[in-house]
């Protein structure tokens, strides 16, 4: 407490000081009504009171904090927090479940977009086709390389070949609902036409369109 007492004495000097200053400044006498409104006398007067009233706390007692926590919980209170927590858990589970889907399917949206933008740069870095074909049937997606820049033959894969998210479906591509269909990217920046339209289990609905002139990747919600 002493170190505490010490800090308010050190806080309070300065006012002290201003009070002497000005006690002398207005030695007239008619300035004595002046020198009452810059009086710090109360805050010294008070502050042994304080310092006796925390002192009376146990938790203030040699600066120990600690003891403010030092009684621990009981089993029922134990008990009443774990059921707390359980109703909240059940009541955000549903809420949670549906926000983790639509991240999934936004995310696997984001991932083919990617993937033929990909396509695009390769083809015009490289002086080849490139395409991205999709799996109807397997729901998966992935990125072939020609061998060359008009009318290639031969399409190796330069991609591992990605599932799409759970609950997630490629509804079709250019109307197609079945089979393996691509989208084209070619070295003078141009592409395919069509679209790809993805759904999944909750309803929300997705579409890739490309540009064919400029091969330009268009995302829209909604078919």
């Amino acid at each position: 407490m002493k170190k505490g007492r010490r800090g308010i004495t050190q806080f309070l000097r300065p006012m002290n000081y201003l009070r002497s200053f000005i006690g002398s400044f207005f030695s007239n006498q008619k300035w004595r009504c002046c020198e009452k409104l810059f009086n710090f006398g109360i805050l010294r007067k008070n502050r042994t009171l304080a310092f006796k009233l925390l002192s009376k706390r146990q938790e203030f007692k040699g600066n120990n904090l600690s003891a403010l926590f030092s009684k621990g919980f009981t089993l029922v209170e134990i008990l009443i927090a774990v059921a707390i927590i359980g109703i909240l858990t059940a009541i955000a589970a549903p809420n949670i479940s549906a926000w983790v889907e639509t991240f999934k399917f936004k995310n696997t949206i984001r991932e083919i977009g990617i993937t033929m933008q990909l396509a695009r740069m390769k083809a015009i870095a490289s002086g080849v086709e490139y395409r991205v074909v999709f799996d109807l049937d397997a729901e998966t997606f992935c990125q072939e390389r020609g061998n060359q820049a008009d009318g290639s033959d031969t399409w190796i894969p330069e991609e591992a070949i990605t599932d799409v998210a759970s609950g997630a479906d490629i509804a079709f591509v250019n109307s197609y609902t079945t089979g393996k269909r691509n989208k084209q990217f070619n070295p003078d920046g141009t592409s395919s036409t069509g679209s790809i339209r993805l759904t999944n289990v909750k309803g929300n609905k997705y579409k890739i369109t490309l540009t064919p002139t400029t091969g330009y990747i268009n995302v829209d919600e909604g078919w």
